[in-house]
């Protein structure tokens, strides 16, 4: 087992909070006055649960959801030639990009719809997001790094600038990503291989990620597709398109349940949490969501006694 919690010498919530309010760049902070080129996932965490909400909120800007709305339809084109059995969206935030592919694909009726995203706040909004619309999917909190699922668990697995933050540890991240692929593995995410200068220098101030292809190709997948969107939600932040096969096919478990991210075991749902045997971990569930980040596990070795 390995802990990953929030690492004590970090400024505490309070003052995030109101640097947050000031528009202040929360991991910049964070990653303090070592200018470290990683923003690590503690960093990456409190950023996001910050922000909960703002996605939402954005969408009541009237042009802000129009580009969305043109994003959503490129994403979708994009999606719906590979026409998926099941999707699963790693780093879904509120759920608002999801909700609006959704919208936009014919998946068969009764096809599995999974998303996570590693802050439980988002999760939680993203849930009412949802079913405002009356929308649904299987919704949990989790890592990138770490997904609690089995091996080839969705048939489509798609991320929507999920990976952006995270450069240091894209090959870690893509490997799980790819593990957890049954066909195809989709990236939207900054393209710095297209990107303008000023772009690129945009994104190597906020450690973007960058050389996915390569990694990729690394993992053994067939690179179908790597071009730009051709939309962007932010002209310095270009997003690129990587279409990804799994090579080779192994089958998709349709009706795979969690794996334990820790070890990879099944994990037994049982009186409000899912329980790893092997390890004698348990993840909570908190308002319906399951918790199933690493540093999220209770170590309860006679949880079912």
């Amino acid at each position: 087992m390995r802990y990953t919690g929030l690492p004590m010498s970090k400024p505490n919530l309070t003052d995030l909070k109101a640097a947050y309010a000031r528009n202040e760049n929360i991991t910049q902070i964070l990653r303090g006055p070592s200018g470290t080129a990683i923003n690590d996932q503690a960093s990456i965490l409190i950023s996001y649960d910050l922000q909960a909400g703002s996605y939402i909120e954005a969408l009541h800007d009237p042009a802000h959801r129009q580009a969305v709305a043109r994003y959503a339809d490129a994403v979708a084109q994009t999606l719906a030639p590979l026409r998926p059995r099941s999707l699963l969206e790693p780093g879904t935030g509120e759920a608002t990009m999801l909700s609006e592919i959704l919208r936009r694909l014919s998946l068969p009726e009764g096809s599995p719809v999974r998303a996570f995203d590693i802050s439980w706040s988002r999760v939680h909004l993203g849930r009412g997001y949802l079913g405002a619309k009356g929308q649904s999917a299987d919704l949990f909190a989790g890592e990138l790094e770490a997904i609690a699922l089995p091996d080839d668990a969705a048939d489509v697995v798609f991320t929507s600038h999920a990976v952006e933050p995270n450069h240091g540890r894209e090959a870690e991240i893509l490997a799980e990503l790819y593990r957890v692929t049954g066909r195809f593995l989709v990236l939207f995410e900054p393209s710095y291989e297209f990107a303008s200068p000023e772009a690129r220098a945009r994104m190597e101030e906020h450690r973007y990620c960058r050389g996915l292809p390569d990694i990729a190709e690394k993992l053994g997948g067939k690179v179908r597709k790597h071009k730009l969107l051709g939309t962007a939600l932010n002209p310095l932040n270009p997003t690129g398109v990587l279409v990804v096969e799994k090579q080779p096919l192994r089958g998709v478990q349709a009706d795979a349940g969690f794996a334990c991210p820790s070890c990879r075991a099944a994990l037994l749902p049982s009186e409000g949490a899912f329980f790893c045997k092997a390890e004698g971990l348990a993840y909570p569930v908190l308002r319906g969501i399951p918790c199933l980040c690493r540093h999220n596990a209770v170590l309860a070795s006679r949880y079912l006694e």
